[in-house]
């Protein structure tokens, strides 16, 4: 394990501390956020942090935003499924995604923040993404 690994597991550790001190934290939000860190350690410590895609936009145009494959793997998912809201809670995951890896804190599961996502998701597909032609 490398010094700097080492460091910032020691930092996670105090950082776990401070927070359940509050009586008043949101303990599923603590592990929420505790578990994403953990996982961005794990990935650095395989050599194989994430990386920000070369093409998360702005985009010029509509097509350029339907050709990301986030884009395709949502209808995709939605046409192998025969259920009901698999666009809505696949929209929702690639929004939640990239707020994640963005470094947004959305709170818990029924925050404010996690339910405009939700809202987000259910809007017009123009609004969120495109069908690809």
């Amino acid at each position: 394990m490398t010094a700097d690994i080492a460091a910032e597991l020691t930092a996670l550790a105090d950082s776990i501390d401070q927070r359940l001190d509050n009586e008043h934290a949101d303990r599923q939000t603590i592990c929420e956020d505790l578990a994403a860190r953990i996982r961005e350690l794990r990935l650095q410590m395989l050599g194989s942090a994430p990386t920000r895609p070369a093409s998360v936009g702005p985009f010029d145009t509509e097509q350029q935003a339907r050709d990301l494959p986030a884009v395709h793997a949502i209808y995709d998912a939605a046409r192998a499924s025969n259920q009901r809201g698999v666009m809505d809670r696949e929209t929702y995951l690639m929004l939640f995604r990239a707020c994640e890896a963005a470094g947004v804190d959305l709170g818990g599961p029924s925050s404010y923040d996690r339910r405009i996502l939700t809202w987000l998701a259910n809007w017009s597909r123009r609004s969120v993404l495109w069908s690809p032609a």
